[in-house]
């Protein structure tokens, strides 16, 4: 499922994106802070800005050497609720 999430991202559909992701992430019991990162990424996409930020504290509380999930949407994320 994570391929297909994927392969949706580069199609730019962001909706499918996001619910192939969703699944992947259910399948791997949370424990893949990759798929994670991609979900909640795929989530900033669709305007899910809480969604990305409790995938994004899920992974870091897992995984807190994990990089860039902070920076690139953690952070952007929580401007994004903020305004």
């Amino acid at each position: 499922m994570e391929l297909r999430g994927i392969t949706f991202e580069m199609e730019k559909n962001h909706e499918e994106a996001t619910k192939s992701f969703e699944y992947a992430w259910k399948m791997c019991s949370h424990n893949n802070p990759a798929i994670g990162f991609r979900l909640a990424q795929s989530y900033m996409k669709v305007d899910k800005a809480i969604r990305s930020i409790s995938i994004c504290h899920h992974v870091l509380k897992n995984f807190p050497d994990y990089p860039q999930i902070g920076e690139e949407i953690m952070e952007p994320a929580l401007y994004q609720v903020r305004v």
